[in-house]
């Protein structure tokens, strides 16, 4: 069996919570059990060491900010390709 993080123990105390609600659609925004997970501190660290350390997110040191590796910045004078601004152009 893989080894689980310790970051993931508190999982185990988890109350018994409902992860549909009964005859509404399913929205896992409005699901009792994420919503739990979400307000644990370990749960969430873990999911972001997980994300960079997949290398799904990465950090600019120089703005000191991290961002999804696919991302692209729009041109902030409107226009939807860089190359074609006059201000943006390299």
């Amino acid at each position: 069996m893989k080894k689980i993080s310790t970051k993931l123990s508190v999982v185990k105390t988890m109350p018994k919570l409902q992860h549909r609600i009964p005859n509404e659609e399913y929205d896992v925004a409005e699901s009792n059990v994420v919503k739990w997970l979400i307000q644990q501190p370990d749960v969430l660290q873990h999911l972001f060491e997980t994300m960079k350390d997949r290398k799904l997110i990465k950090y600019n040191s120089d703005t000191s900010t991290w961002q999804g590796i696919e991302y692209e910045e729009a041109c902030p004078h409107g226009y939807s390709d860089w190359d074609d601004c006059p201000d943006c152009r390299h």
